[in-house]
């Protein structure tokens, strides 16, 4: 399983992504796309584009919240991730029903396979009841984990779209099954969302709309405890404090997704009347720190791809330290996913949930993960706005606990409240401590609540702070006395019973009690923290490398590289020359002895490019095998070639590692400042169109960009929408050339020819337009599509009775060499119920010899499976016998130049008698091709070449055309 992700910029970045990565179009290939973007237009623009290139991939995506993309949240952008599966089998489907139990019923027994492991799922945001979509899953799908989640609009709740390669909806949901026997997946999630405040009950609800909490209206409740102004936020504000049910055991959230003017609230799952339920509230550094335990149990699994569906109300919350909960992630795999309006989680019945953050984690197979290293910024920037609105409810709760008749039971009540808080909380009243909960003791030390209220309330504070904090404690009493509500949040040094000092952070809040001013105090130990600031300061430096250079050899990155160039755009006067560096034959050593000689490879290379260009320019590697190198003060061509000379020069030096000398070679592309281009992007975008130029060439060489490569680059862009087109409008047409059995007098077998009906050239021969396909590597497309065609059709010819015995197919090296092509071809084989042994495949003696040994073992496999294979061209390659009687062949095909001259050319007869007695002895078939007249017949007959074809006997035929023929013949 492998695993990119990109964000969307235009089709050409698209493109060139999907080029670079290698990312192969596959009906195992799953794109998910996460777009902040709820444009249909825009959608349909990037589906289309998709499908143009990888047509077979499956594709489903949702618009967001939020998007996230290795390790990062981002806002107003559009994430793709691409994952190729080995060994699953994937299937999508959509479904539109109003009603949301029915939605995920009939969703799930579309998606339903009998190995499926892992259903993903994303629904519309803004109708969806979450709870109830997952119950009909559930009812057709037990037991499979599922992961996804509702859809996003960035809370402005009018317009949550899902989507497929071929609907595009807002009003039903989307998923796709993945099924394998192999596949591991590992789910999580992280809540940590606490009660605050009293038990309250729904006491008026239909399905997941509230109408009544407490007899008080849904809205009037919100007002009533966390003020006046969160009305006019609703729902938004509602994000930040969402209504907490426990149901079984399990805490979960709902969160607000409308308001209505009747005073009732939508929520995004069913809350049954009679439920009773708390405003829930998050700490931000708890939430952080729990989900540290996630990364950790991931590293044991493996992953080979993480996938994150996060609730909106994380992003709004915690705000800019979400990274923070998202960094680690990316450390172990590539990730991405978005922010949702409710997330669904696996678990024995299938749960939805708010507020949460879900992680799903795949791999197909195991293998070893370097531990993550977590590096967790400060949380000085946190906003406490929602503190506010806390603390707001706290005073809220005081007063009602008050108009109870015994202070006894109030203060009782006030006490659970402290605690089921995640903070040490504690009550002051003219200078001592009242009350605390059982944090308190335990954060400073105490044995017992008792010991630590007989305290005074300065002893806890270190010298150093005592005089802020007695200042302040100073200030907040006098704002209660002149009714004015004033909070302050400090960061002071604190002491333990035992004397030790360590950083605490106190929130200090005036309330009113029992006819008494009183300080309501929030502690937090923040000493860690610190020590975190303090560690972080020291590694900021490191910080700094690892962001700004690459890992493997220590060169700057493209980031770096790239600010360094426009750095040097805007100050320098000169010319500059940028060098784009690819290794020619990386890939081979990667495949044959492994990466790690590969990184020994590529770090080698570094460090003879620094030592080379030294102080006359900057080094950077851009990953894999592709380095860049700026060079300043340039003041001719020359210095430029010079320098590129001398970089071919010391990568073509060799490799030394003990057992093994390895040679290289590079392709080089150069683009200058301010000729070519005054914009670093296109100087690098040109330097890599001639880069490209230059291994097209032949490689170990340099060129430099000329504009009427970007010409080319776009003419083979075209070639490929043409091809594509062709294909999809079905412009290609097999054409087939009968070949005779000369000694029996009847047709033995046709050869497969491939021609395109162009909408306007007309009918194009394969010399036209297959060396174009073959450069744009499309070249497997049209093989795939050609040997369905041929098969079918011949089929249908021996369900007629007039097939001859043989359907030859031309092949390539490029594609024999394919290690998917052999289980492609007996795929299809099983497939079509086709007998191989009436297939004949033709692979030229010019692609054998180019490489003898490979190529034996690639025949000989194709051969045990009963597959005829003919050496094509032969006599224009230059095999010797010893290399002939090595390969699995059936027959020999003399090439049609040797052919054409006969019977009066005497080279010519002497070179076909020649390959007639090789074959021969080698008790292999003849059969010549190109044969034009009786004479050539004739002659080479009665040299004893059994079987032939060319225009003597016929032309080569369309489909309709050979059926006539076959039946005349016959």
């Amino acid at each position: 399983m492998k695993t990119f992700i990109t964000y969307y910029q235009d089709q050409q970045d698209l493109y060139s992504f999907i080029a670079r990565n290698s990312i192969k179009d596959s009906s195992s290939l799953l794109i998910q796309i996460f777009t902040a973007n709820n444009r249909e237009d825009f959608i349909r623009k990037i589906l289309a584009e998709i499908n143009e290139v990888i047509p077979n991939a499956i594709i489903i995506g949702s618009t967001t919240d939020g998007e996230i993309a290795n390790g990062e949240s981002k806002r107003n952008t559009t994430v793709i991730s691409f994952t190729q599966f080995e060994n699953a089998t994937l299937k999508y489907a959509v479904d539109m029903e109003p009603d949301s139990f029915k939605r995920g019923e009939k969703l799930a027994s579309k998606l339903i396979a009998t190995n499926s492991k892992l259903f993903i799922l994303f629904s519309e945001g803004l109708n969806t009841n979450g709870e109830e979509f997952l119950k009909g899953v559930q009812q057709n799908a037990s037991g499979i984990k599922v992961a996804g989640g509702l859809a996003g609009d960035y809370a402005t709740f009018q317009k949550t779209l899902v989507f497929t390669k071929d609907f595009i909806i807002s009003n039903g949901a989307v998923g796709v099954s993945i099924n394998s026997d192999n596949l591991r997946v590992f789910n999580g999630y992280n809540f940590n969302w606490q009660k605050i405040g009293k038990k309250l009950t729904v006491t008026k609800a239909e399905g997941n709309i509230v109408y009544e909490i407490d007899g008080r209206s849904a809205i009037d409740t919100y007002k009533h405890y966390l003020g006046e102004k969160v009305v006019h936020k609703i729902p938004s504000i509602c994000i930040e404090f969402p209504l907490l049910v426990e149901e079984n055991g399990t805490l979960t959230a709902r969160s607000v997704i409308s308001a209505s003017g009747d005073g009732s609230l939508t929520f995004a799952a069913t809350i049954k009347e009679g439920s009773e339920v708390y405003f829930g509230y998050g700490n931000p550094e708890e939430i952080l720190k729990h989900t540290q335990t996630i990364p950790y149990q991931l590293e044991e699994f493996a992953p080979e791809a993480i996938f994150v569906y996060s609730c909106m109300a994380r992003l709004h919350f915690i705000g800019p330290m979400i990274n923070n909960e998202l960094k680690p992630f990316s450390k172990l795999a590539p990730m991405a996913g978005f922010f949702t309006y409710g997330e669904f989680f696996s678990s024995v019945d299938n749960q939805f949930l708010n507020q949460t953050m879900t992680v799903l984690a795949m791999s197909e197979a195991p293998k070893p993960q370097n531990c993550i290293h977590s590096f967790y910024d400060s949380v000085d920037d946190i906003e406490w706005n929602s503190m506010n609105a806390l603390i707001h409810l706290v005073n809220k709760t005081t007063q009602e606990l008050v108009e109870y008749k015994s202070f006894k039971e109030a203060y009782s009540k006030f006490e659970k409240l402290f605690e089921y808080s995640g903070n040490a909380i504690a009550v002051i009243n003219n200078g001592k401590f009242v009350e605390c909960n059982h944090k308190v003791p335990k954060l400073f030390g105490y044995s017992s609540k008792d010991e630590f209220l007989s305290v005074n309330v300065l002893d806890i504070i270190d010298e150093k702070s005592k005089e802020m904090f007695k200042e302040k404690l100073y200030e907040i009493d006098h704002q209660v006395k002149k009714d004015k509500n004033q909070e302050y949040q400090l960061e002071l040094l604190a002491n333990t019973k035992d004397g030790k000092v360590f950083w605490i952070e106190v929130m200090l809040t005036a309330i009113y009690m029992d006819d008494s001013n009183m300080i309501y105090v929030v502690y937090k130990d923040i000493d860690e923290r610190k020590n975190i600031e303090h560690s972080l300061k020291e590694q900021r430096d490191i910080l700094f490398h690892k962001a700004y250079h690459d890992d493997l050899t220590g060169l700057a990155n493209r980031k770096h590289f790239m600010e360094k160039l426009q750095y040097k755009i805007k100050t320098t006067k000169d010319k500059i020359a940028v060098l784009f560096v690819d290794l020619d034959k990386l890939k081979l050593i990667n495949d044959s002895l492994g990466h790690d000689i590969g990184d020994i490879m590529i770090k080698t290379v570094a460090s003879r490019l620094q030592n080379a260009i030294s102080n006359q320019g900057f080094v950077a590697r851009l990953g894999g095998d592709e380095f860049m190198v700026m060079l300043y003060d340039i003041e001719n061509t020359k210095q430029i070639e010079d320098m590129s000379k001398k970089i071919l020069h010391i990568i073509q030096q060799p490799i030394d590692l003990g057992i093994h000398t390895f040679y290289s070679s590079a392709s080089i592309g150069i683009a200058i400042y301010p000729d070519d281009s005054t914009d670093r992007s296109s100087l690098l975008k040109f330097s890599d169109t001639a880069m490209y130029k230059a291994k097209e060439a032949g490689g170990n060489r340099y060129e430099f960009y000329e504009s009427s490569m970007t010409q080319k680059a776009f003419e083979k862009i075209k070639m490929q929408e043409a091809f594509i087109s062709a294909l999809r409008n079905n412009e290609f047409e097999i054409y087939y050339l009968p070949q005779y059995d000369m000694q029996q007098g009847i047709i033995s077998g046709v050869e497969a020819l491939i021609r395109w009906n162009h909408p306007t050239k007309g009918l194009l021969s394969p010399n036209d337009f297959l060396p174009y396909i073959e450069k744009i590597n499309l070249l497997y497309r049209l093989d795939k599509w050609m040997m369905n065609s041929a098969i079918k059709e011949f089929s249908i010819w021996q369900k007629m009775g007039i097939a001859p015995d043989k359907l030859s197919l031309n092949i390539r090296m490029t594609e024999l060499a394919n290690e998917q092509w052999e289980r492609k071809v007996t795929k299809t084989l099983k497939r079509l119920s086709f007998d191989s042994k009436y297939l004949d495949l033709e692979i030229s003696e010019r692609e054998i010899m180019k490489h003898p040994t490979r190529v034996i073992a690639l025949l000989e496999s194709m051969h045990s499976h009963g597959i005829g294979i003919v050496i094509d061209d032969f006599g224009t390659g230059y095999s010797s016998i010893k290399q002939l009687k090595n390969l699995p062949i059936d027959k020999i095909k003399i090439d049609k130049s040797l052919i054409v001259d006969l019977p009066t050319d005497k080279d010519s007869l002497d070179m076909s008698n020649i390959i007639i007695a090789v074959a021969k002895s080698m008790k292999v078939d003849i059969i010549a091709e190109g044969i034009e007249s009786k004479e050539q017949a004739d002659l080479l007959y009665e040299n004893g070449c059994r079987y032939a074809q060319g225009y003597y006997y016929a032309k080569p035929m369309n489909s309709k055309e050979i059926v006539q023929y076959l039946k005349t013949y016959r």
